[in-house]
């Protein structure tokens, strides 16, 4: 379709993943509860970064904590 450079399709529906999660969020990713995820944070399981008084974690920190804890579970980790 004709479009013009700097243009952009009205056809691309692109969803954005959010990179930032809330504790509420991160609890519901990892079907735990909000006290869980706090006090994972709280022990240095679960990374995250605070934005003013606002605690945010990362989709990456997510990932991370899952693969560790799957390398535990086989074994591979203490």
């Amino acid at each position: 379709v004709g479009e013009t450079p700097g243009s952009r399709s009205m056809t691309t529906n692109t969803a954005i993943e959010p990179k930032l999660f809330t504790v509420e969020e991160t609890a519901a990713q990892l079907s735990t509860g909000v006290t869980k995820v706090r006090q994972l944070i709280a022990t240095g399981e679960l990374r995250s970064i605070k934005i003013g008084r606002l605690r945010r974690i990362t989709a990456s920190s997510i990932g991370e904590y899952i693969q560790i804890r799957e390398l535990r579970e086989m074994g591979v980790m203490k």
